[in-house]
């Protein structure tokens, strides 16, 4: 089970750095006229909730475990998947924030 969760969450590393980079490759003037890139944002979003729902499983795959060294093992992917979700909350946020003069047009064709 755990080397499934590994699989994964290494193809949903390389889907997050997809997204970060749309975010990345936006011309400033493009950026400053249109904002951030939503659907990006909404990509990032439902990532860090699949990541949540690796924590969970995980942290109840790790209550039946007995051997210790497997239980560090589960316990160190778990903190590593909640380190991933704070940076991704922040990544989140702060392109949030980004302004765009025409950014609440394009944020309605995104939902």
């Amino acid at each position: 089970q755990v080397r499934l969760i590994a699989q994964e969450q290494n193809q949903a590393q390389i889907e997050i750095q997809d997204q970060i980079n749309k975010f990345e490759s936006k011309g400033k003037l493009a950026r400053f006229l249109t904002g951030t890139n939503y659907g990006a944002i909404k990509n990032l979003k439902r990532q860090l909730e699949q990541n949540q729902l690796r924590i969970e499983q995980l942290q109840e795959l790790q209550n039946q475990l007995s051997n210790q060294g497997d239980i560090t093992i589960v316990q160190e992917t778990i903190q590593a998947l909640i380190r991933e979700n704070t940076s991704l909350q922040e990544v989140i946020v702060a392109e949030e924030k980004t302004f765009g003069l025409f950014g609440w047009l394009f944020k309605l064709f995104v939902k």
